[in-house]
């Protein structure tokens, strides 16, 4: 890509715009099994990059266990949003997973949370033009009753 393109693009990004931080759309919880830390899948959210990348979701001893996230192990709930957050939208991060007691390695292609992309494509839709507020009708009436009283000096 031609660094002319690339600094095109960037001085068209607002100033204060924030990359949306990934999302996995997974609820879990901290459990140890007699040979493992992880977090077990709670719940998968529809259409989220769990859900796509077919994880499952189980009480204790059921669905997966998610205990590594791109070679380095998670054991509690914030580990692995601290993991996934370090990664960006678009990313695939494999994750390791016991399921079933068996290990097994599966790539997550990450993506915005849903209502982060609702936000940013209304906020570029919507952009608002610049207008001149049009006076209030009191206001110009009381601007021209004012005007009235001058008179013109000779």
């Amino acid at each position: 890509m031609p660094v002319s393109a690339i600094k095109s693009f960037l001085k068209s990004v607002p100033e204060d715009a924030v990359p949306p931080a990934a999302w996995l759309g997974i609820q879990g919880a901290a459990e140890s099994t007699s040979v493992v830390k992880g977090v077990r899948i709670l719940s998968v959210a529809k259409g989220s990059p769990a859900s796509e990348s077919k994880l499952k979701s189980g009480e204790k001893g059921e669905g997966d266990l998610i205990v590594g996230v791109n070679g380095k192990p998670v054991t509690t709930p914030e580990e692995l949003a601290e993991a996934v957050r370090a990664h960006a939208v678009g990313e695939k991060i494999p994750l390791t997973l016991l399921s079933k007691g068996k290990y097994r390695t599966v790539d997550v292609l990450l993506k915005a949370p849903p209502e982060m992309a609702k936000a940013v494509t209304t906020k570029v839709a919507a952009k608002p033009k610049a207008r001149l507020a049009e006076p209030e009708p009191e206001a110009a009436a009381a601007e021209e009753e004012d005007n009235s009283q001058l008179t013109p000096r000779d």
